[in-house]
């Protein structure tokens, strides 16, 4: 996805404008809406200052900002000095934050971490101002990931659900509305909501997240299918251990009712796996877990000297992870693209011989020959190729010869003059007649079409 979000930046900055038709496939009219504007143009301004290194060295810093935001927030918020309590908090981080993509759903994971945390901190004082940068944190999403955004009205709505039960029954509706910090509240509700009108695609940015949800191709993606069995066992068993330890009586209603939405998602999707583990996150500092004595340990904490020692080497250690992943982040090798996985030589075989439209393309390889100014024939954006969102069939025809019909009735009805097979669907070729292999490597393969 990264390298079709970088594009559409670049698109958005040359032109000055926010797309309303695609202009990367071969496929004409077909109409589409930028849900990531924000995140596409920061993506790219920062691959046209750093390149690669620059995009690789952001990912993973953004990385550890979400992990060390989220420790910082539920450790202010419990004031725990429990070793056990520190173990559940880790392990809910490690479970989580395993998507270390470069997408707009890393500016998701921030804001929501953002508005949990603000959000508890009013629970705790309902005369706290910092309620007031909720509609902020909406207004921001919604303008660099926008896709994403009904999820996030689970939050805001738990929030309203949150002001309504704080009030005692007993106090009658006249005081009730005479109550400021109703009004308040109120406000930050009506701030929240009304920010989704700002934003370039409204309202149609409703139909596209709507939409995903019922989209043909969802089910072949894998964040979109049902995690394995051994995963949803360990979110059970988390989800349990939370369940035993937490107090009710002191926990908010929000992080109650998100973690329920959040978990209900993520036994369903992968996808929502991150979600899941930032709400329970938020349950833990309402959590009374067991005292663990650890002598040993507690000794060695009583001396300042030894807590510092204790971050440094954890500052080294976080460095030398950082570092150790991006020169083994297996999309991006010494800064280049790895043959295995990107048909490197076909495209620039494809370059200098001008081919450079109707081809039938794989839907994993779209991104790279759209970022190589290649029009395609379907990428990553399945949305735009789904009749839920456009008049075609792009969707219906690719399922169908995935599934088994002949690759000669796609090349036949869209007037397909080549194909780029990668090593997994080598096997289209064998019921096509009348082509020509043009150039292939040991894992890719460019035919002509006759």
């Amino acid at each position: 996805d990264t390298l079709f979000h970088i594009k559409i930046g670049e698109w958005i900055i040359q032109n000055k404008m926010f797309p309303t038709v695609d202009m990367f496939s071969m496929h004409e009219n077909l109409s589409y809406s930028a849900y990531a504007y924000g995140f596409d143009i920061i993506l790219y301004l920062i691959y046209k200052a750093l390149g690669f290194k620059g995009l690789v060295l952001f990912k993973y810093l953004f990385w550890y900002t979400i992990i060390l935001m989220s420790s910082y927030f539920v450790y202010k918020l419990s004031k725990s000095d429990n070793v056990f309590y520190s173990l559940i908090v880790t392990g809910i981080i490690i479970l989580g934050f395993t998507f270390k993509n470069i997408r707009p759903h890393m500016i998701s994971y921030m804001i929501l971490i953002i508005q949990l945390y603000i959000m508890n901190k009013w629970a705790k004082n309902k005369e706290s101002k910092i309620i007031y940068l909720i509609p902020i944190t909406f207004l921001i999403l919604n303008n660099l990931h926008a896709g994403v955004f009904p999820y996030h009205f689970f939050v805001v709505g738990a929030f309203g659900i949150e002001l309504l039960m704080t009030y005692d029954k007993k106090i009658n509706f006249h005081n009730f509305l005479k109550d400021k910090i109703f009004y308040r509240c109120l406000l930050i509700l009506l701030l929240s909501f009304g920010s989704m009108g700002i934003n370039p695609y409204f309202p149609g940015i409703f139909k596209f997240s709507l939409g995903t949800l019922e989209n043909k191709f969802t089910p072949y993606i894998a964040e979109w299918q049902t995690p394995p069995i051994s995963a949803i066992m360990v979110l059970l068993l988390v989800a349990f251990v939370i369940i035993r330890f937490l107090d009710l009586n002191k926990t908010p209603l929000t992080n109650v009712f998100n973690a329920i939405v959040a978990f209900a998602l993520a036994v369903n999707s992968s996808r929502f796996i991150p979600y899941m583990a930032i709400t329970l996150l938020f349950l833990t500092p309402y959590c009374t877990f067991p005292k663990i004595e650890l002598k040993i340990i507690n000794k060695f904490y009583e001396n300042k000297l030894n807590r510092m020692l204790t971050t440094l080497l954890i500052a080294i250690a976080s460095v030398f992870i950082l570092f150790l992943n991006i020169k083994t982040t297996p999309a991006i090798i010494n800064w280049e693209f790895n043959e295995a996985e990107y048909p490197v030589k076909i495209v620039e075989y494809m370059k200098e011989n001008n081919i450079n439209t109707n081809i039938y393309n794989n839907y994993n390889d779209g991104a790279f020959l759209l970022f190589n100014d290649i029009k395609v024939f379907i990428d990553p954006r399945c949305d735009l190729y789904s009749s839920e969102f456009n008049d075609t069939e792009v969707i219906d025809d690719y399922l169908a010869v995935a599934n088994g019909k002949p690759l000669s009735t796609i090349m036949d009805k869209y007037n397909l003059e080549y194909a780029l097979i990668n090593s997994i669907d080598k096997r289209l070729l064998d019921d096509l007649e009348n082509y020509e292999v043009l150039i292939e490597d040991e894992h890719y393969s460019l035919i002509k079409y006759k």
